[in-house]
């Protein structure tokens, strides 16, 4: 199970003298209102409001809802607060559907996406027997091996969550699958497309287990070729005001607990700065963000959701991390 760090380290002395008692302020203040806008948009995070049929594009909002609730949770050792406990409980209502967990033996492209659920659930000692029949019997199907083509980070995740959910796993280790990823070759920032830079963030959260197990992190991404690249990667970032992307190498950098920076310190400040006063973070989509003010209502409410939510998320993460042990829970 995952387990919330110790609150005093090495580390966390170094990173308290580099980031200020106002950058630590503002970050508490960031996961507080990121953590109520969603609670606020709640319900359209529920998959079944919206299709009638499974498919992973379908579930991908309610999967990344409940992995920022235990990466947060994991971060800060909230498990009791009012504002997570409602979260936990609309994951667990939706998860508790029979016609929303059948999809996870009708919709082959989606059963990763219900073996985080039930990891998410197992983490909150939440009951979910029906879902992990279900889930159980598609293993023996072989669903988790060979029915659909994975890539390397796309591996990561599933062999976590098996791991997490404890069900039946016999897919190779992390870090026999990290030696097949990207980041075992020389790379340069400015060559990272943008597909890889998500591939990049995503090998590191799953070898950190979201940060709570750095120890088994593999040895190679502790490296100062790796410290190098995202280093440069949170340059580019800032420079290219990509929201999304820089909240996901900020948090890549503290689930590999390398030490707090001027440069991370400065990416912070900018980071911030892009959250809205509703609390939400927009994402790097300017163009599209302009182009719902010509929808109505209801269509803008949609729009601006959808290009809205995954960085809140990534927000509420990244800001937890940071802020280790010393954030009282959401309300």
């Amino acid at each position: 199970m995952l387990t919330a760090g110790p609150e005093a380290t090495n580390r966390e002395a170094v990173n308290e003298a580099m980031y200020s008692d106002d950058l630590l302020v503002r970050c508490t203040d960031a996961v507080s209102t990121a953590f109520s806008w969603v609670l606020e948009h709640l319900e359209a995070f529920d998959p079944l409001c919206r299709a009638t049929a499974c498919s992973p594009k379908e579930t991908k909002a309610l999967v990344e809802l409940g992995i920022m609730l235990l990466g947060y949770s994991s971060a800060t050792g909230d498990r009791l607060s009012p504002g997570l406990a409602r979260a936990v409980d609309f994951v667990r209502e939706i998860c508790h559907r029979p016609d929303f967990i059948d999809w996870c033996i009708r919709s082959p492209e989606s059963f990763a996406h219900f073996v985080d659920f039930a990891a998410v659930l197992r983490f909150f000692e939440v009951e979910h027997a029906e879902l992990r029949v279900r889930l159980e019997r598609a293993i023996s199907c072989g669903a988790a091996a060979y029915h659909v083509e994975r890539v390397p980070f796309q591996l990561m995740n599933l062999r976590l969550s098996l791991e997490l959910a404890d069900l039946t796993n016999t897919l190779p280790s992390i870090d026999t699958i990290y030696k097949s990823s990207i980041l075992t070759n020389e790379l340069s920032a400015a060559y990272i497309s943008q597909s890889s830079a998500y591939a990049i963030t995503h090998i590191i959260m799953f070898s950190t287990k979201y940060g709570a197990d750095r120890p088994s992190v593999p040895p190679q991404l502790r490296s100062k070729r790796i410290h190098r690249l995202l280093s440069d990667m949170i340059v580019c970032l800032c420079q290219e005001r990509h929201w999304d992307l820089l909240g996901e190498f900020l948090f890549a950098w503290e689930c590999l607990e390398l030490p707090a920076s001027s440069l991370t310190a400065r990416a912070w400040r900018v980071f911030l700065d892009a959250q809205r006063d509703d609390g939400s973070f927009p994402s790097s989509a300017p163009n599209r963000l302009d182009a719902a003010a010509n929808l109505d209502v209801g269509e803008q409410k949609a729009t601006d959701f959808k290009e809205s939510y995954h960085t809140t998320l990534v927000g509420i993460l990244a800001a937890s991390s940071v802020l280790r042990g010393r954030f009282q829970g959401a309300e």
